[in-house]
This record gives C-alpha cells, sequence and structure tokens, in this order.
C-alpha cells in the first residue's frame, strides 16, 4: 500500500476512552477506541503505514509488541475497507489481466481516433504570461447545441475521451451542460481549468461526471510568484482550494506545470507541493508562440542547457511525454515525429479542426464538414500524418536526434514550417543527451 490519509468525508471525535468517527457520505456512525483516535489524527496527512508504530510508540512511550503490530495493521487495513483511510493518488495505470500489452497498436488499430480535445473558449479571467490564446471573439463560438452535436458524432464514431478545455472553459455558462452531455454519451472526460471560477456545488457535479481527470495549472509554490505568472491577484489560493477539493472527493488530479526561466528555482517546490495534497505533477519545458504568430512568450524559455539538465533531473519521474527520453526513443523506432493526427484531434471554439492544438495547421472545419470526413480524407491530416524523423530540415547532420523532443507546432509558430529546426528542441536534446551521458 503507498501513503494513506483520511476521506474528505470522515470526522472524528474522542469522548473519554472512546472515539466517535462519522462517515457523512455513507451515514455511518463507528464506536472505537482511544487509540482509533490518535490513528486518525496521525493519517489526517499522508503517510505510510510502516510509520504508524514509531508514531504510538512515541506516544505512548513504549514498544508495541509483534501481536500488537499485526493486530494495528489488521485494523488500519480495516480503515481502508471502511473507506475510512484512502490511499494517495497514483497516475493511471493500465492493467490488462494476466497479459501485458506495451504497444498502443496491439489493441486498438492504426489511424483510430480514441481522443479529442475540444477547446470551448478562448477566453480566461486570467492573463497568464505565457498562454497561447489570444484575441477571443465571442461571437464565433460555437453554440451550445453544435457543440452537443459535435459530441454526438464522437460518439457514434467510437471515440473513447474528449478533453475539455479553453481558455477556461467554465467561462461559458453552458460548461457543465455539455459536461453532463459528454457523459450521457458515454464520453470519458479530461478538464483543463485553473478552476478560480468553481463554486462549491461544483466539485459535486464534477465528482458526479466521474471524470477520468482534471488538471489544475500552478506555476510556483509561492503564491505571490504564480499570481505574478497569471496576473491574477489571489488566484494561487483559489487554485489550490480547487485542487484539494477535488482530491478530496475522490477525483484524479494532475498539476501541470510550465517550468520558464521565472520559475525555475521553484521547480522543486511545486513538485513537492504537489506531491503533498495528492496531486499528480505534470511538468512541461515546452513554451509555444501565441497562435497568432505572436514570438513574445518564447522569450520566456529557459533557453539555458545547464538548466534545461537540472530541471529534466529534478522532474524526471513527472515530465510531460514529449520530453522523456523513453518516449522519444519510441518515436524513432517508429520513424515518426509525434502522434499528432495519428489518434487524436483538436477542435478550436470555432470550429476549426486541428491534428493537435498545437500545430495550427487546419485539416478541416466542422462548420461545414463530419468529424468522420475530415478523420478520413483530409488532405493535410494525411499529410500530417506522413512526418517523420528523416524530413527535418536544418537536422540532417545532427548526431543526438534521438534525444529530440521535436514538436512541429513550435516549429510551424516559430518558422512557418512545421519541419523546421528551432532553438528549444535543440538546447533540451542537448541537455538529455548530456544528463545520460553523465549516468553513464
Amino acid at each position: 500500500m503507498k501513503k494513506i490519509k483520511n476521506q474528505y468525508d470522515v470526522f472524528f471525535k474522542k469522548y473519554g476512552n472512546n472515539t466517535i468517527v462519522h462517515k457523512t457520505t455513507s451515514q455511518k456512525v463507528y464506536v472505537m477506541n482511544e487509540i482509533c483516535y490518535d490513528i486518525l489524527i496521525f493519517f489526517k496527512d499522508y503517510h505510510k503505514v510502516d510509520d504508524l508504530i514509531p508514531y504510538l510508540e512515541t506516544i505512548y512511550a513504549t514498544n508495541v509488541t509483534d501481536d500488537y503490530k499485526k493486530s494495528l495493521n489488521d485494523f488500519v487495513e480495516y480503515l481502508y475497507n471502511e473507506d475510512i483511510l484512502k490511499e494517495e493518488f497514483k497516475p493511471y495505470e493500465e492493467v490488462y489481466g494476466l497479459e501485458s500489452i506495451t504497444e498502443h497498436s496491439d489493441i486498438i488499430p492504426a489511424l483510430t481516433l480514441t481522443k479529442v480535445m475540444i477547446e470551448l473558449t478562448y477566453r480566461c479571467n486570467e492573463k497568464c504570461r505565457h498562454c497561447y490564446c489570444v484575441n477571443p471573439d465571442i461571437s464565433r463560438e460555437l453554440s451550445t447545441n453544435k457543440i452537443k452535436s459535435i459530441l454526438d458524432e464522437l460518439s457514434d464514431f467510437n471515440v473513447s475521451e474528449v478533453t475539455f478545455t479553453g481558455g477556461d472553459l467554465f467561462i461559458r455558462k453552458d460548461a457543465f451542460e455539455l459536461l453532463d452531455y459528454a457523459y450521457s454519451k458515454n464520453l470519458m472526460i479530461n478538464i483543463f481549468t485553473n478552476g478560480t471560477l468553481l463554486k462549491d456545488e461544483d466539485f459535486y457535479h464534477l465528482k458526479r461526471l466521474a471524470l477520468k481527470s482534471i488538471s489544475f495549472s500552478i506555476y510556483s509554490h509561492i503564491p505571490e510568484k504564480h499570481d505574478y505568472f497569471t496576473q491574477l491577484e489571489g488566484s494561487f489560493n483559489k487554485t489550490l482550494i480547487a485542487a484539494k477539493k477535488c482530491i478530496d472527493l475522490g477525483i484524479p488530479v494532475n498539476i501541470k506545470s510550465s517550468i520558464v526561466d521565472y520559475n525555475f528555482d521553484d521547480l522543486k517546490g511545486i513538485i513537492d507541493l504537489d506531491l503533498s495534497i495528492g496531486a499528480y505533477p505534470q511538468i512541461s519545458m515546452a513554451i509555444t508562440p501565441k497562435n497568432n504568430g505572436d514570438l513574445e512568450s518564447t522569450k520566456l524559455r529557459i533557453n539555458n542547457i545547464k538548466k534545461y539538465k537540472t530541471a529534466l533531473k529534478i522532474s524526471s519521474s513527472f515530465i510531460d511525454p514529449e520530453f522523456h527520453p523513453e518516449y522519444t526513443d519510441l518515436v524513432i523506432k517508429e520513424n515518426k515525429i509525434c502522434w499528432a493526427g495519428s489518434n487524436s484531434l483538436s477542435i478550436n471554439p470555432y470550429g476549426e479542426v486541428y491534428a493537435c492544438n498545437a500545430l495550427l495547421i487546419k485539416v478541416g472545419d466542422i462548420n461545414n464538414e463530419t468529424i468522420k470526413n475530415i478523420w478520413n480524407n483530409s488532405t493535410k491530416l494525411k499529410e500530417i500524418r506522413s512526418y517523420n524523423m528523416n524530413m527535418l530540415k536544418g537536422c540532417e547532420n545532427c548526431k543526438i536526434k534521438k534525444y529530440c523532443s521535436f514538436c512541429p507546432g513550435s516549429a510551424y509558430s516559430e518558422h512557418n514550417d512545421p519541419l523546421m529546426k528551432y532553438m528549444e528542441a535543440c538546447n533540451v536534446a542537448q541537455a538529455k543527451y548530456e544528463n545520460r551521458k553523465e549516468d553513464r
């Protein structure tokens, strides 16, 4: 068992030699002895079961016998089985019975659309300094009914999951109506949000949607630094409270953090904060230009190989896949740059369809054609699927190409060419290469 703590709906008090435990969601009341109180106090924060014995020995100034240790372990297991204690959140695990399947193609045929990202709006109450969204046009945003018709299409096309993002989707008044509709169509739901617009009753609504995940963005463990980056005073506390409320309700929570030169020194603090509340860190160092071609945000990049090396070492267990060496090794093995358009699509707030929300080459428009037709017949989409590492321009003689986390979206935004070399990818590749060399 990993670290555990009390469930969010567990309340307890000690009266004399008895501990009264209420589990409010199931309307159960437990009467236990006074040691239970000390155990529940211990598990108010995440701890390993093995650490309970030393804690109790300190409190009671006595050594715990082996028989009593077994009784304590049995009791903790009982509390866990009664859903009084919960296990620390862990990343999504794939389990295939007795057989482990490692290749995606072993279970899902090639070029099968399984995931779609829907950007519901570019509007947001935060103004994050690295954000790619600019010039939101509310008059062009897809209507509620149009988005529902898209969800109908996705369900009929056997898509398994949808990610709703923005801007911030909760700035739309119909956000929960659309989430409910997606759930009714048997679509797994992921949400990307800053969480600052969520109200107390919204968290219970989110719980009923059985989310695959909800992702919040935190850019520093220091409130003032986060608020400076989002340009919204108080945003750190609001986002952190929202994340904690979701975690307490058992909703899988990710914390997305874009690491730039400004918050480089905060990386360890961010990861420690995420883990302390039971969230899973997702660290990225990829900073893209804005979606109108403005390169101002790229000036925020670390752009320092020594710092990239340090950041990669600190965050190696939580790095976004596009920066992970094992991921890029797999891509090279398949001779692909990335999987954009191979099993996923992105739809912007106005109905324009892209292979990926970072690669702004339009492959279709759901205002005048179906998802199925775009997926099967788009000439641009077929061209993007054909991209391979041998097609990169300016990289022909590169000796560390296998470490490259090349993003066609960044290349296109910077050079108007999705296959043109750009320096962020070169710097990160060099950092990964040097780290690997030093580890040998």
